[in-house]
């Protein structure tokens, strides 16, 4: 599936803030450090692929903003909370490659999650992250998470699929 560079740009840069934070431990991923991600990261966006300058400060300002709006103070609450910036395989069965990249997966005592940021939704794109995610899952916990989230930034929205009831919420 090929994107826009400059969506690709935005994807980037959003994936490495993520990867700063959540390498953090939980109680020092405070407002200032997730802003202190995005100053560090910032500088490396190619602005050039962007359509116009406008494109790029307004885009990106949006951006910033729904990411720190749904990372401030995420995990705090649980006991576990960790990143993995990357995992692949090849599944026989289905005679598909997998991929999984920039996860943020959550354990509480009652509930296992697993979320990622987008900057643009994708329908294809959110339904083959969860099917990567519960064949990961399957693999690597060897169980299915309760939660599968996707938190779209250019929108400010997430969905939630729970895999055990097959059903979607915006």
């Amino acid at each position: 599936m090929q994107m826009e560079p400059w969506k690709g740009e935005h994807q980037s840069f959003v994936d490495h803030v993520v990867r700063h934070v959540y390498l953090l431990p939980v109680e020092d991923r405070t407002m200032l450090q997730i802003l202190e991600a995005i100053s560090t990261v910032r500088p490396q966006l190619q602005s050039h692929l962007f359509p116009s300058n406008g494109c790029y400060y307004i885009s990106l300002a949006q951006i910033i903003d729904h990411l720190m709006q749904h990372m401030q103070g995420k995990g705090r609450h649980l006991e576990k909370e960790w990143i993995c910036t990357f995992w692949e395989m090849y599944d026989e069965a289905r005679d598909t490659h997998l991929q999984l990249d920039h996860v943020i997966i959550q354990q509480s005592s009652n509930q296992f999650s697993v979320q990622k940021y987008f900057v643009h939704q994708i329908d294809d794109q959110v339904e083959e992250f969860i099917q990567s995610v519960i064949q990961w899952s399957r693999y690597t916990f060897q169980q299915i998470p309760d939660v599968i989230e996707s938190i779209v930034l250019s929108t400010g929205k997430s969905v939630t699929y729970w895999p055990e009831k097959s059903e979607f919420s915006t």
